[in-house]
């Protein structure tokens, strides 16, 4: 069975939607070994959502080390640029709701 991801907003093309085998994603890897739409993480030594995981991180410092850690194998429209902005952005958050620091532009 084939899945295919519909995200509008991202995707211009049908032939550009990511394409998902649910029969190899379920029965032949470990979830930890595979990666549902691109290999920007499973290439890595440790996968940002392991490292992550064990270092009980929350969701906005999760979100940061994913976005660097991925920004220089983006190929989208802005390239890894756009993640390093999310990262920023991110921490500009991080800043805002555990330090009561606004970060004004």
């Amino acid at each position: 069975m084939t899945i295919v991801s519909k995200q509008p907003d991202i995707f211009t093309k049908e032939s550009e939607l990511p394409q998902f085998n649910l029969g190899e994603m379920i029965m032949k890897k470990p979830a930890s070994e595979r990666q549902a739409g691109g290999k920007h993480y499973k290439d890595m030594v440790i996968q940002p959502k392991y490292f992550c995981q064990v270092n009980r991180l929350n969701a906005m410092e999760t979100d940061v080390i994913k976005y660097v850690c991925r920004h220089n194998k983006e190929t989208g429209k802005e390239g890894g640029a756009l993640d390093i902005k999310k990262a920023i952005h991110m921490l500009e958050y991080l800043l805002e709701v555990e330090y009561n620091e606004e970060v004004l532009k």
